[in-house]
């Protein structure tokens, strides 16, 4: 690709060139040594131009036209041209080119030998040329071949193309540097963007510039030497230097593109079709990095240049890379590039990106780079001046070159249909340790990097494929190249099982272990070997376990436990593992417990994770966090529930009055049971003593005991538990009361209800005679407090003599007879004796004196007092009543006497009655 140059007149070469057609006949090949052959415009301009009369004249030749119509296309994908006579008149404007007679090229000066790949050929008449203005014609042109036999274009190793300024086509040796002629693409400006299809059967270019109607042509010379143009990118807008060219030899589309400014644009033609596909995307391109240039002041500014010139060219895959060159002396003044995505087959504008692969090192660095190609796995660059470099395209260092021989025009681009080797370093990632990791993929030859690295970038999983992403470089086959990985961003990469594979698709490939690899790139073919590595990185992992301890903890309840998301349950009082699961190393693991909310314990929780070493890497209470290492992790939460104490009081309600314990009447007695800490009895437990070793949500049953004395009419007829707040519990005792943490007081209320009665009986001691009878007495108990009572006289118990008291008050009892004015009363007794349970007296003599007239009762006892009586005898004066003062002291001396004589009879009597 060349931008435009000063123009020398060199009428010489087209004398030269007549000679040569004379001793070598047309298309013949020379050679000559590695030495740059300049050439002017002004001689191209003169072999196509009639009006110069002086040049054209000289190369003109005379001879037959000769018939392409037979010719048919060689193996390839290109379709059959349609062909016609030669016609003077200008074709029309058309997709399919039209015939004319061509004039034969000129033939380079001979200096020397033959280069290597020049074969001499027998001389074959040359058709005449068509001096027509090919400016003048609207529609492309369809070029005869060159009359002397046809050198085809090959794919070899050691082969590229150039074409000059003359438009015609030259195939270098890459090693001597000599030249062979192709044949000539006819066109009224100068072509660029050079390109060969995979078989070598055609060739494309464009013009450097639109037409004046601002419409690309876009040409096609075939192997057997006919040129057809085709309608391309139609009123394109104004911009750079239309400067490369390739051939995507998986798609079989030719691109064609100019950088304007810092943009590579990118068009597109479909040789399948013949027709134009239009403008498919653009890459920005950089400026150099600038170099010091002298300003019209005499000083030095530092300076950024565009990358304007260079030219593309794309793998065997389809991959397309290109040179970019500034011509400064910037370091990277020229730069090889791989697009990172595949380029478009259909129009728009796609924004595309490129990274770059390698600054060229070629000394000096003021060169700009018409055109590149690759042969034998090296980078070929050619200048205008006819410098040809070749370069190491995996380090960009030079490695041989020199000038191409006998070159009569200025190369303005260069092709091959041999193609770049390619190393892709990618990245597969099964999953981040965490979600920030990155990883850089590299390349080295000798230690030395080479090609461009790539960083993953985001957080997908899976084949790392974004711009960027992945190491690309374009080694030399033979070479070995080592591999590797390294953490980006912190990534620890101890943390990640890495392996690697790499393969070229087909049967080749090689696979290793760990973060690096060194591999023998394998063997140069033509179509380039394109390899691609795979990393990948799976993480490492250790086990983390949770278990769970339960300490006095109340059975049936739960806890729920999580470690990143793996979940388990703890039902006490089991102990043991309830997680159980394996996470990546570098993994940030949070565990936690979660406490039923209607557990009856209340929980202490502490936590503490250990490593297999014994190391503490968490400790908390309900939570908590570390970063798995490569040892297993062993998490403990540990419950304990909180102690509680017990204490019983107990209290009495006795016929309605309230008494402490040890208060209440005698005969009444309630001992406590209470279950233990561990659900069996409680040793010997007292009324209001404090107990210890119960737990919070223990359940405790609160029991007694009660006994009342035989001989007491006493039942307990409720038994209620009251908490030491006062509230009042449900049920009866039993009570199983669950405990609260700390202490639990609560208190046993008895309520006792007593049946207290009194019976006065009536006793007559009949011995004396008399006729008293029980029933001439009224009995009667006065209470100290309340209303006196009266009864009947009678000798047996009796509802109508029993009376209900009230326990322990005195009671004052007394008798009277309204009817019996005189009488004995002998004595107050009290029954000692036992009761029948139809309330008879089950021991009729036992009775004592009961020493006084004021009597109380016992709780729930039934006491007994009977009055005896005797009668009067017949001389005795009556107790009560009788004749009055005068008449007892009328017998005074007879009542002595009787007093004395009754007092013995008293004493007798009162043995016998002891008696019966």
């Amino acid at each position: 690709m060349s931008v435009s140059r000063p123009i020398t007149l060199r009428v010489a070469t087209g004398v030269l060139g007549l000679a040569l057609v004379a001793g070598l006949g047309a298309g013949g090949v020379v050679s000559a040594p590695l030495s740059a052959q300049a050439s002017t415009p002004e001689a191209t301009a003169a072999a196509t131009d009639p009006a110069n009369t002086g040049v054209a004249s000289a190369k003109a030749v005379d001879a037959p036209a000769e018939s392409v119509d037979d010719a048919s296309p060689t193996a390839g994908a290109m379709p059959a041209e349609d062909t016609a006579p030669a016609e003077s008149a200008a074709p029309t404007e058309s997709a399919t080119s039209t015939e004319s007679a061509a004039g034969v090229e000129d033939a380079e000066p001979a200096e020397g030998a033959l280069p290597a790949d020049a074969t001499p050929t027998e001389s074959e008449p040359a058709p005449t040329k068509d001096v027509k203005n090919p400016e003048t014609a609207k529609a492309p042109l369809k070029i005869q071949a060159l009359a002397a036999p046809k050198v085809r274009m090959t794919c070899d190793a050691d082969v590229v193309y150039t074409i000059g300024d003359d438009k015609k086509i030259r195939r270098v040796n890459t090693g001597t540097g000599g030249q062979t002629d192709i044949g000539t693409i006819n066109s009224p400006n100068t072509l660029n963007g050079l390109a060969l299809t995979k078989d070598a059967n055609y060739a494309f270019a464009v013009p450097a510039q639109p037409d004046s109607g601002n419409d690309m042509t876009v040409y096609r010379y075939s192997a057997d030497g006919d040129t057809r143009s085709f309608k391309g990118v139609q009123n394109i807008s104004s911009g750079g230097t239309f400067v490369m060219g390739g051939i995507n030899p998986v798609t079989g589309i030719y691109y064609y593109g100019r950088v304007n400014a810092t943009t590579l644009e990118l068009y597109a033609f479909n040789p399948a079709t013949e027709s134009s596909i239009g403008k498919v995307g653009t890459i920005p391109v950089s400026k150099d990095s600038g170099s010091w240039v002298q300003n019209w002041l005499g000083g030095r500014n530092w300076v950024k240049t565009d990358r304007a010139n260079g030219d593309l060219v794309f793998s065997s895959d389809g991959t397309m890379y290109f040179v970019a060159s500034s011509n400064t002396t910037a370091d990277d003044s020229n730069v090889l590039m791989r697009v990172n995505e595949p380029i478009p087959s259909r129009a728009g504008i796609a924004a595309l990106t490129a990274t770059e692969i390698t600054p060229l090192n070629i000394n000096n660095q003021q060169r700009q780079f018409n055109g590149i190609a690759f042969a034998g796995g090296y980078l070929y660059l050619d200048t205008s001046a006819g410098h040809l470099y070749k370069v190491d395209p995996s380090t960009g260092n030079l490695v041989g070159g020199g000038a191409i021989t006998s070159g009569l025009s200025s190369p303005v681009d260069m092709a091959s249909c041999q193609y770049n080797n390619s190393l892709k370093v990618q990245k597969n990632i099964v999953n981040r340790v965490a979600g920030s990791d990155q990883f850089t993929m590299t390349a080295t030859v000798d230690n030395k990097p080479i090609g461009a690295p790539g960083t993953t970038t985001g957080t997908t999983t899976g084949m790392q494929t974004g711009p960027g992403t992945f190491a690309s470089s374009v080694p030399i086959s033979g070479t070995t190249i080592k591999i590797q990985e390294t953490g980006a961003s912190g990534t620890n990469l101890a943390q990640y099982t890495s392996t690697w594979v790499c393969t070229d698709g087909a049967l080749w490939n090689v696979v290793g272990e760990g973060a690096s690899g060194t591999f023998a790139f394998p063997d140069q073919s033509g179509d380039g070997v394109n390899v691609t590595c795979v990393f990948t990185n799976t993480p490492k992992t250790a086990k983390v376990t949770v278990a769970k301890t339960w300490i006095k903890a109340v059975a049936g309840d739960t806890a729920g436990f999580n470690a990143n998301g793996e979940t388990g349950t703890s039902t006490a009082p089991t102990n043991g593992n309830v997680i159980t699961a394996t996470f990546a190393q570098g993994t940030t693991v949070n565990v936690a417990e979660v406490l039923a909310t209607n557990n009856k314990g209340v929980y202490t929780t502490t936590l503490r994770c250990t490593n297999a070493a014994g190391t503490s890497v968490a400790t908390g209470v309900l939570t908590g966090s570390f970063v798995l290492g490569a040892s297993d992790v062993n998490c403990a939460f540990i419950n304990t529930n909180t102690a509680a104490t017990v204490v019983v009081e107990k209290k009495w309600i006795v016929d309605g009055k309230r008494y402490d314990n040890g208060q209440q009447p005698a005969g009444i007695f309630a001992a406590l049971t209470l279950t233990g800490p561990d659900g069996g009895g409680a040793p010997t437990p007292e009324w209001a003593t404090l107990r210890s070793g119960y737990f919070a949500g223990n359940t405790v049953t609160i029991g007694e005991t009660t006994s009342i004395d035989a001989s007491m009419a006493c039942k307990v007829i409720e038994s209620q538990v009251t908490l030491a707040n006062g509230s009042t519990t449900s049920g009866k005792v039993p009570f199983a009361a669950v405990l609260a943490p700390g202490a639990n007081s609560y208190t046993v209320t008895n309520t006792v209800d007593c049946t207290t009665v009194l019976t006065l009986l009536k006793f007559i001691d009949d011995s004396n005679g008399g006729g008293l009878v029980p029933g001439d007495f009224t009995l009667t108990a006065k209470p100290t407090d309340g209303e006196p009572w009266d009864v009947a006289g009678a000798n047996t118990v009796a509802e109508t003599n029993t009376k209900s008291v009230t326990a322990g008050l005195n009671y004052a009892l007394s008798e009277s007879s309204a009817d019996k004015a005189a009488y004995l009363q002998l004595s107050l007794q009290r029954y000692t004796g036992t009761l029948n349970s139809d309330g008879s007296l089950a021991d009729p003599d036992a009775w004592a004196d009961a020493g006084s007239a004021s009597v109380s009762v016992a709780t729930g006892h039934h006491e007994v007092y009977r009055f005896v009586n005797a009668s009067a005898p017949a001389f005795a004066l009556p107790l009560t009543g009788g004749t009055g003062q005068s008449a007892y002291m009328f017998v005074g001396g007879g009542l002595i006497l009787l007093a004395a004589l009754t007092g013995a009879w008293l004493i007798a009597r009162r043995i016998k009655s002891k008696r019966t």
